[in-house]
């Protein structure tokens, strides 16, 4: 699988950060074989910020989209769940970079593949309104039925 998400990266920064980013869910893994929670949490943490950078990079593709959602996969098993005290809500943060992208990006092909991630990460924040009826995980469901709606 990290063969495939390589490949695709093109500019001589991204695969920096996507070599970075691999190293990081490697590594995460690894200790969570060794039962390092507090490991696995953070370098999870981590590998989520350099997915944001690597979406938000003019070199975005595909895989950018397929990166972000596995790591917000894997923030939202291996890490606590977001409260919505939290300064940092991951689904959050995620779903306004993809609505950035779904109402800014010319290339509608783009703007198809955010919406498709925008509506992965609004399935992982409806389990979350489930779970512990949280009003920023509503949010961010409430506003991917508006951008669906508006876009599809």
């Amino acid at each position: 699988m990290a063969h495939t998400r390589l490949r695709l990266a093109s500019s001589q920064e991204t695969n920096s950060v996507v070599l970075q980013y691999e190293s990081i869910i490697t590594k995460a893994e690894r200790a969570y074989l060794l039962g390092q929670q507090a490991q696995v949490q953070l370098l999870y943490r981590q590998a989520f910020g350099l997915s944001i950078k690597i979406l938000n990079s003019n070199k975005a593709n595909r895989v950018s989209f397929e990166r972000l959602i596995y790591v917000c996969h894997c923030c939202f098993d291996f890490c606590p769940l977001p409260k919505d005290s939290d300064e940092h809500y991951f689904l959050e943060i995620a779903a306004v970079n993809l609505a950035t992208i779904v109402t800014t990006r010319a290339d509608k092909g783009m703007r198809t593949q955010a919406l498709s991630a925008y509506s992965s990460i609004a399935n992982l924040a409806a389990h979350l309104v489930n779970y512990s009826h949280s009003n920023r995980a509503y949010s961010i469901v409430v506003c991917f039925q508006q951008l669906k709606d508006a876009h599809s």
